[in-house]
């Protein structure tokens, strides 16, 4: 991640400088950062049951992380009944 701030930080700052150029764009300097299929098809996978209690845990305990704005602190206390259907949920 640090490397493609890098990248846009030195593209953006000789490019908006006196003396930068402002007619090339070179997009074949971000090909090496390219997602490969295997990758892309990891990120459209529903998350598993470890993924989403870490995440949960992660969380303040008055945070909602679904669009039902129930907080972490419901899924803490009920846990033992919701904990299975946790990943079908999110």
């Amino acid at each position: 991640m640090k490397d493609i701030a890098q990248l846009f930080i030195e593209k953006f700052t000789s490019t908006f400088s006196k003396n930068g150029s402002r007619l090339k764009f070179d997009a074949e300097e971000w090909t090496h950062m390219r997602m490969d299929n295997m990758l892309k098809e990891d990120l459209m996978e529903a998350p598993s049951e470890e993924e989403v209690l870490k995440a949960l845990a992660s969380m303040g305990i008055d945070k909602a992380p679904g669009p039902d704005g129930s907080p972490v602190v419901f899924f803490s206390v009920s846990l033992g009944h919701n904990q299975r259907r946790l990943p079908q949920i999110y």
